[in-house]
């Protein structure tokens, strides 16, 4: 009976889902992730660097475009110093 027992539990573990579930920067694939691989080849060969640029019918090739777009994000579309930065203002503490 425990030999039963445990060859259900691991049959169980060995074909759970969840242990064969990949993910592709965050996004959680449904297969093999090719879906989001060639939305993020698509991003990266088109320049892609803004949002609404990733459409499609296919969740998947839309995620793989939003990862290109988050890792590749520069810091200077949000800051850029030189605009902060006035002579006349007192930066003393």
């Amino acid at each position: 009976m425990k030999t039963i027992a445990l060859l259900t539990t691991v049959l169980a573990l060995v074909f759970s889902p969840s242990l064969f579930a990949q993910t592709f920067h965050g996004f959680s694939c449904t297969t093999d992730c090719s879906g989001h691989n060639a939305g993020y080849a698509w991003a990266e060969a088109n320049d892609i660097n803004e949002d609404e640029y990733c459409e499609g019918i296919s969740k998947s090739f839309i995620e793989g475009c939003l990862a290109y777009i988050d890792e590749h994000e520069d810091i200077s579309d949000y800051y850029s110093p030189e605009e902060d930065f006035n002579e006349d203002d007192d930066y003393t503490w």
